[in-house]
Order: structure tokens, then C-alpha cells, then sequence
């Protein structure tokens, strides 16, 4: 998540017990140098790319969907929107 959305809020980190394991002192993930960064719209090209069955999805459909799930992977649970939100989200008119 963290090489997908960004770095994690130091206000959630300073409530992690395991903080020193896994982040440095500037709240760097360790495990930075070893993870190439992405994005979730590069990562689901890349699926859907490599996969015949998403082949019929239009990149404006698939730039929606990327969206949809960078807003509801969202690292403060009370900032996350809730699920009438969700349904409300650009990606379902489609479907309204």
C-alpha cells in the first residue's frame, strides 16, 4: 500500500507498536529499497495487459476503477468514505 498511495501519516505510525521494525526514524518504510514505487493505475495496466479476460475494458474504464480503489484503500480508517459514499463514486454511473 504504502509504494501505492503514499507514505503512511505519522499520526498512525506513532500508534504502531512495531514502528522501529518496519520504518526508519523519518518514517521511511525499510523495505523501500526493495519495492519498485507503482501506482495502482500502472499495476492494473500491467494486469490487464497480461490477461485476455479484462482485454474489453476501455483505459477510461480502467483509470475509473484505479480510482475507485485508491478511495476506498484510504490508511485512516476515519477518513475512509463510507459505503453509501462508495456507491456514489463515478466509476457505478454505468450502472445507475
Amino acid at each position: 500500500m504504502n509504494k501505492l498511495l503514499g507514505p503512511i501519516d505519522s499520526k498512525i505510525l506513532s500508534n504502531t507498536k512495531d514502528k522501529k521494525l518496519f520504518f526508519t526514524n523519518d518514517n521511511v518504510l525499510k523495505i523501500n529499497k526493495i519495492i519498485k514505487p507503482s501506482s495502482i493505475l500502472e499495476k492494473m495496466n500491467e494486469v490487464m495487459a497480461n490477461n485476455i479476460k479484462y482485454s474489453n475494458l476501455m483505459p477510461d474504464e480502467i483509470i475509473e476503477i484505479a480510482d475507485f480503489i485508491k478511495y476506498t484503500l484510504i490508511y485512516d480508517p476515519s477518513c475512509r468514505p463510507k459505503p453509501d459514499d462508495l456507491l456514489k463514486h463515478k466509476w457505478f454511473d454505468s450502472i445507475r
